[in-house]
């Protein structure tokens, strides 16, 4: 297996979308609306910086990536993984380690030193490769996720409703 670890461009996106595609085909939550403008939009939205950003290669293949986005977090500039998947037939190699020791070095010498990510408490594969990393629990969330045709949300118009600002941890 010939390896290669390579900093993204805007370019590669389509890349990565079908590569997002097969390595979410697995996973535990629905990915199918995970459209090439929804996973862009999404890196967007987090502040996807692509030269901090990083895909392994197998015979110029992409077989995994880690998207990551810059900005404030906790009043700290910071790194978080906007979306990190590898390939079935590649995982469990030491990708994401390969792949994060690289990203790690690059938003170091950019003045970073706080990187922050989300994963499925029941990913116990991702979460075992991010302790190996050196990541460790901050705090745990419950994911919730609606299916449309069967929401019980009434259709009726709300009174009195205010929008507003909230700071964001």
């Amino acid at each position: 297996m010939t390896l290669e670890i390579r900093f993204l461009k805007n370019k590669n996106f389509t890349e990565i979308h079908a590569t997002a595609l097969e390595a979410f085909s697995d996973y535990a939550l629905n990915m199918s609306h995970l459209t090439e403008k929804v996973l862009y939009n999404r890196a967007i939205k987090n502040g996807i910086s692509f030269d901090c950003s990083a895909a392994a290669f197998n015979n110029d293949k992409m077989v995994g990536y880690t998207l990551v986005g810059i900005g404030p977090w906790k009043n700290t500039v910071s790194a978080f993984d906007i979306g990190t998947g590898i390939i079935k037939p590649f995982r469990g190699q030491g990708i994401a380690n390969q792949m994060f020791d690289a990203i790690l070095k690059k938003i170091e010498s950019k003045g970073i030193h706080k990187f922050v990510l989300e994963v499925l408490q029941n990913n116990t594969p991702a979460i075992k490769a991010y302790e190996k990393i050196g990541f460790h629990i901050g705090r745990e969330l419950d994911c919730f996720q609606l299916e449309f045709n069967k929401k019980k949300a009434l259709d009726k118009k709300v009174k009195d409703l205010r929008i507003h600002s909230i700071k964001k941890d």
